[in-house]
């Protein structure tokens, strides 16, 4: 192959991979266009639908395109950078490599896992980290009760009559993100993208009623505007403030034990041999 041939072959994969990328938004965000358009005529039917059609969409996302992105996060990175920034992988790989005995190796492991010692440090981040799990919980508990309300209330609507507006269609979308809310509470990788778009449709939600009171004269009540408002401070407290101090809890220092815990991680992965381990549960040791 020519150097001619290779740059047109860079090219041609490079423009229909802007072609997929386009294609591939307006495929995602037509199915809920329809069903907005469309959701006089599917009557009661149309929010299920539409949950079913973020659900299977989150669906295939988690299970096709993450791991895809992360296998080449890995591959460029490295698995020691890797599992520093995923830790519940690095949990996943253990569990593998646990399941295939190991007796060349097990004496070794064991030794040095009786060189892990517990800290003033180590103790007080446990207490730190048991903290963050019960704010994350109760983040999750929130904003999960929070989501059904407002489920309830687009329920509620939908059964009065109300017909369907700019505020109607806000109401629904940050509905059905605050659904995914609770779920993606748990899982760091999202780094709360769902609850900041949570927090702007909410946003654009109150707008929309605010704009309805004001052009709308059978309008004469501002109960839907404080509910907004109530709605969109309870969901930020919760969903980001709880969640963020709760992550800072989490966190905690790297102390001596989670150094060498990470270490015999890495050994029993195969990444470093025991000459490195022994190196780095020595240099931890004498450093504290």
């Amino acid at each position: 192959m020519t150097g001619r041939e290779k740059d047109f072959g860079v090219v041609a994969k490079t423009m229909l991979g802007a072609f997929a990328m386009g294609l591939a938004t307006v495929v995602s965000v037509t199915p809920v266009c329809l069903i907005l358009v469309y959701m006089d005529r599917l009557g009661p039917w149309w929010f299920p639908l539409l949950l079913v059609y973020f659900a299977l969409f989150f669906a295939v996302k988690g299970l096709v395109f993450i791991p895809i992105k992360q296998r080449r996060l890995h591959a460029v990175i490295g698995s020691e950078m890797f599992y520093r920034m995923y830790p519940q992988e690095l949990k996943k790989a253990l569990r593998r490599v646990r399941r295939v005995a190991q007796p060349e190796r097990e004496s070794e492991i064991a030794a040095y896992r009786d060189r892990l010692i517990d800290t003033e440090t180590d103790v007080r981040n446990r207490k730190r980290s048991r903290t963050g799990t019960v704010l994350t919980v109760v983040a999750a508990v929130i904003t999960g009760v929070l989501a059904l309300c407002c489920l309830f209330g687009v329920y509620r609507g939908m059964q009065s009559g109300v017909k369907t507006d700019l505020a109607r269609i806000f109401h629904v979308a940050s509905t059905a993100v605050m659904l995914t809310v609770p779920v993606a509470v748990f899982r760091q990788s999202f780094k709360m993208i769902p609850q900041i778009a949570a927090s702007v449709l909410l946003g654009f939600t109150t707008w929309a009623d605010i704009a309805n009171k004001l052009t709308k004269p059978t309008i004469h009540t501002m109960a839907p505007v404080w509910e907004d408002l109530i709605v969109l401070g309870v969901f930020i407290v919760a969903g980001v403030g709880l969640v963020m101090l709760a992550k800072y809890l989490k966190d905690g220092a790297n102390t001596r034990r989670k150094q060498q815990e990470f270490a015999l991680a890495m050994y029993e992965l195969d990444v470093i041999d025991e000459k490195e381990l022994d190196y780095r549960f020595r240099y931890e040791d004498e450093r504290a």
